[in-house]
């Protein structure tokens, strides 16, 4: 039989799906009725359906789970605050340590209060107690998952950012559905192409003198590689019917500038055809472009115009971004670092056309990006702001904490 998950109320519903997407059966509490009930009746599902309940209720709730659980099981998570993210991530290591087995007694306490905790439920009488090594290995992970949750993070802000980081950005693709249609991440550390990992096949080639993978010390990254562009190289995907999304797509990249150009000059970070009827683009101008100084634009090609959402804030160099382009047939949006940033109603189908997407340069040459980048997404619906905030967190761990190192 698959093991059962129940969400609890507390916690994100979309842990259910991360669940189901490591191969189990999941369900968040109000799926099944259980949001707002009584401690007794969500024990009553629980036994009656041989589930595990993940919370991080760690008030009279989960005593109560613990004291009457007898074969079954209680993940207790890290306070809510820490985010949907995160309790991803310690999920993803139970699971990888082979942690999450059916009706084992599990306590994953990655949190201040675990002493208190262990002092009041541990010593509690159970129907099935810990053996002597299942105790050992349950705290061996409780350390490993402290310290993956906890390093690095050197104030208050920089904990709400921690997120699942880039492991995890291939299961994101999945469970946004079936419309990741570009997916580079530049982990390939040599040669001249850069994979796509979507299932669409659309692989890119270098274009220009020296490529320039870079290793994760000097992205600046815990883990996993980027790529340097240096103001004269770029890549470009062959056209293909996957990557000409209509009127409803996403298109997003991790990007770190070096510089932003002078007058009259902006970076293009991804782009698709050529002036003014673009696809989708997504560019960073100059500080002495006086249309947008050192400002992101996400732009659309329709009826012989750019239609262009602009950045409202400036940006400055050296440090990791991540900027992503909505459109869902009748408002283009810009989110930078996961809020929305401008938006720009024009309704429509924007430009089709036979040319390749481009990273880094327009299609003809110039306006070249300098830089860092990781991470390019396009999607072929246009995500909703929880879901782009959700990728945000994915790579925020990586990109914005390896910044306080």
């Amino acid at each position: 039989m698959m093991q059962r998950f129940l969400v609890d109320e507390n916690l994100s519903p979309g842990l259910a799906e991360w669940l189901r997407i490591l191969g189990y059966e999941a369900h968040a509490a109000r799926e099944v009725g259980l949001k707002g009930k009584r401690d007794e009746e969500i024990i009553s599902w629980l036994k009656a359906h041989s589930a595990v309940i993940i919370t991080s209720d760690l008030d009279f709730g989960v005593y109560f789970y613990a004291e009457h659980f007898g074969n079954f099981g209680v993940i207790i998570c890290r306070s809510k605050r820490q985010g949907a993210e995160a309790f991803k991530r310690i999920l993803e290591n139970l699971h990888t340590n082979g942690l999450l087995k059916e009706k084992d007694l599990i306590y994953s306490i990655v949190a201040a209060t675990e002493r208190q905790y262990r002092k009041r439920t541990f010593k509690k009488e159970r129907t099935r107690g810990f053996t002597l090594v299942e105790l050992l290995v349950t705290i061996s992970i409780i350390s490993v998952l402290a310290s993956v949750v906890l390093t690095n993070v050197n104030s208050a802000r920089e904990k709400a950012r921690i997120g699942a980081g880039k492991q995890f950005y291939s299961s994101l693709d999945h469970a946004f559905g079936a419309s990741a249609v570009g997916s580079w991440s530049f982990e390939e550390g040599s040669g001249t192409t850069i994979r796509d990992s979507s299932g669409e096949n659309n692989s890119g080639s270098f274009v220009g003198t020296v490529i320039s993978w870079q290793t994760s010390s000097q992205c600046g990254l815990g883990f996993g590689r980027c790529m340097f562009l240096d103001g004269a190289d770029s890549f470009e995907i062959p056209n293909s019917p996957s990557i000409n999304v209509g009127a409803n797509f996403t298109v997003s990249a991790w990007v770190n500038m070096s510089t932003m150009g002078a007058f009259g000059s902006c970076g293009f970070i991804i782009t698709k055809g050529v002036y003014p009827d673009y696809s989708y683009k997504i560019e960073i101008c100059g500080s002495e472009a006086s249309w947008a100084p050192s400002r992101f634009q996400a732009i659309i090609g329709m009826d012989g115009a750019q239609r262009i959402a602009t950045d409202n804030v400036a940006r400055t160099t050296g440090r990791w971004y991540h900027v992503a382009q909505t459109y869902d047939g009748s408002t283009i949006k810009l989110y930078v670092d996961g809020a929305l940033s401008a938006s720009y109603a024009y309704s429509g189908v924007p430009a089709q056309s036979t040319y390749p997407a481009v990273i880094g340069r327009y299609y003809s040459g110039g306006w070249f990006f300098n830089g860092m980048i990781d991470e390019v997404r396009i999607y072929s619906e246009a995500l909703t702001a929880y879901q782009i905030q959700q990728m945000y967190g994915e790579g925020a761990s990586t990109h914005r904490v390896a910044e306080k190192r």
